[in-house]
């Protein structure tokens, strides 16, 4: 589960500890991760005190699980510093979400008096980070860092030395704590919260317009009569860290959901579709961003080279092989700027009066071969159903073509077929349940149970007695 955490969390700290050279050229590697929660009773609802003498300071920090833990999920977690000559603690991110929702750790500072450092507490960090997942079931997407006056300052600069690892960056009582003159914040979610009266309001104030400036999502809330203090019941924090935690989690699965339906739509020759999927992947960032673009830049090679060889055809005036190699093209690379470029040259073609009715006959005839081609592989894969509907529209479309009768012999026998027809009746069955499954499946595996009810109880309403049913059943019994 800590893979992936640790190495953006390693390249991180490459940067930060490399930064600048002349200042830390002998910087201390990681300490290493001894496990130091074996043996500790971790219990929801309870705060736990982990002795460790390696995390500096007091010797010691804490975990506190929410009232709602389960390892069967996984869980947004958030890293807290305290204050100055404060102790660890998970205040106040245990009282902003009553006890619920989110594993909070209450970290210890390295050396007390300097607050947190490049040099020891993120290495520290990222040591906590790896024992507590083989412990605990951290979303590694949905992590937040934040903190109160020193803390929130600290919070500042550790975040910015690592801000691809959080969801969310929480500075409350403090202002920017980063020197740091371009920080890539571009779309981070950072919530400032401050205290009317707090002699911090004016730096936090600024920070919260420097973030704008350098395009990130700021909240800033002023907590109303209050001074050096956190309003645990102040409403726009509080509804902050789950919004924002739903958000990342649901980023994950949409990328994910995209990265699985790139794969499936480039193996069935949708190139077009296949790179707008793969857009999108590399547009959400990730661990997956860079696989996502090499095969996009495969697609538009390929793509090239199709262009290359029908200005090759066109050139040898093999008008009827080049309509037909720019139908298969467009139809494969639709959905992508390639799609339109070989469309747009398909459109030179078809209005050259020269070889336009050779053109359009050849497109036609092109067509139709592509549609009765995408039938009989229907067929092969014993996808009836969407044959049948190709042939439907091919018998309407086509009416000159050389092959009509026998199409429309075949989509008779089809149609007669009382074992293909039950065929198609069942796998209807078979996608509706599996759809809704999958759905319910995706909502439990990312922490939101109650999204998956209305999916398990179609499946047991609409299709009783099937197996998908009784497999509703069991799940939904499960989450209750």
């Amino acid at each position: 589960m800590s893979t992936i955490f640790r190495m953006r969390f390693a390249a991180a700290l490459l940067i930060a500890l490399a930064w600048p050279m002349a200042a830390h050229s002998a910087a201390p590697s990681a300490p290493e991760a001894t496990d130091v929660l074996a043996g500790v009773k971790l219990e929801p609802g309870k705060t736990v005190k982990v002795i460790d003498p390696a995390t500096g300071g007091n010797g010691y920090w804490q975990v506190y699980l929410p009232q709602d833990y389960t390892p069967s999920r996984l869980w947004p977690i958030i890293y807290c510093y305290h204050g100055s000559n404060g102790e660890p603690t998970v205040w106040p991110f245990k009282d902003l979400t009553d006890g619920k929702g989110f594993i909070v750790i209450g970290m210890e500072y390295l050396d007390r008096a300097a607050g947190a450092t490049r040099e020891n507490d993120l290495p520290n960090l990222r040591r906590i980070h790896d024992v507590l997942a083989k412990h605990v079931a951290l979303h590694e997407q949905v992590q937040f860092i934040g903190g109160f006056s020193q803390g929130g300052w600290s919070t500042g600069k550790l975040s910015e030395l690592s801000l691809d690892i959080w969801a969310g960056i929480i500075i409350t009582g403090a202002g920017r704590g980063s020197s740091i003159n371009d920080p890539n914040v571009k779309g981070k979610a950072i919530f400032i919260g401050i205290g009317e009266t707090d002699p911090s309001n004016a730096a936090a104030k600024s920070a919260a317009e420097f973030y704008k400036q350098h395009g990130a999502d700021v909240t800033l809330e002023e907590f109303k009569g209050k001074a050096h203090a956190v309003d645990t019941a102040d409403a726009s924090l509080r509804q902050w860290l789950p919004a924002q935690a739903m958000k990342a989690a649901g980023a994950v699965l949409k990328m994910k959901t995209d990265l699985a339906a790139a794969k499936v739509a480039e193996k069935a020759g949708k190139l077009g579709k296949a790179y707008a999927l793969y857009q999108s992947v590399v547009q959400n960032g990730g661990d997956e961003a860079p696989p996502a673009q090499a095969r996009l830049d495969a697609i538009s090679q390929s793509a090239d080279k199709a262009m290359a060889d029908i200005e090759s055809t066109l050139k040898e005036k093999k008008y009827a092989e080049a309509t037909k190699l720019l139908v298969a093209a467009g139809g494969a690379y639709a959905g992508a700027p390639q799609g339109e470029q070989f469309k747009s040259k398909l459109e030179e073609l078809r209005t050259d009066p020269a070889i336009k009715a050779e053109v359009e006959q050849a497109r036609a005839d092109a067509a139709a071969s592509a549609e009765e081609s995408a039938a009989r592989t229907a067929e092969k894969l014993g996808d009836f159903k969407r044959a049948i509907a190709i042939y439907e529209r091919y018998v309407v479309a086509y009416p000159t073509s050389a092959h009509l009768a026998q199409v429309r012999e075949h989509l008779a026998t089809l149609k007669s077929d009382k074992s293909i027809q039950a065929g198609i009746a069942s796998k209807s069955v078979d996608d509706q349940c599996k759809s809704c499954l999958g759905m319910a499946d995706n909502y439990i595996r990312t922490g939101y149970p109650e999204k998956a009810r209305p999916y398990l109880q179609k499946v047991i309403d609409e299709y009783p007695g099937t197996s998908y049913a009784a497999a509703a059943k069991k799940e939904l019994a499960e989450i209750r």
